[in-house]
């Protein structure tokens, strides 16, 4: 992978000049958005919790600490068990997971069935006494 970028990197530079990449990345860089994914205004580097230390400058580099999804603002991966998948796919994974549920909800209307039935029983209960 290193050595496909370098021979792209190589190409580029053979056919529009010695810095022409560097030039390019200035023309759309974005400083802002920089200090915002990597967090470059704080000025603290870490942070001592009662469950460790927790990296607080330039936490997209940092691998999620959790296995069930869970992971840090802008991480590029979550773990799913001994699975890492890209964040994009697991929050689509997720949001598609949500849609068909809530389709099964609507259509088997359940939602209906379950304020009925606790509607009832608290009739009943309240009747009881």
């Amino acid at each position: 992978m290193r050595a496909q970028k370098d021979r792209v990197v190589a190409l580029i530079e053979g056919q529009e000049g010695r810095g022409a990449l560097h030039v390019q990345k200035m023309k759309y860089h974005n400083s802002a958005l920089e200090d915002l994914v990597l967090n470059m205004g704080s000025n603290e580097f870490f942070r001592i919790t009662e469950n460790g230390i927790m990296q607080k400058v330039a936490p997209i580099y940092k691998a999620p600490d959790f296995k069930y999804g869970r992971a840090h603002f802008l991480s590029s991966e979550k773990h799913f068990g001994s699975i890492y998948i890209k964040t994009i796919y697991f929050n689509l994974i997720v949001i598609w997971m949500m849609t068909l549920f809530l389709y099964l909800v609507l259509y088997f209307d359940w939602l209906r069935k379950l304020v009925n039935y606790k509607f009832r029983s608290s009739l009943k209960k309240f009747f009881k006494k």
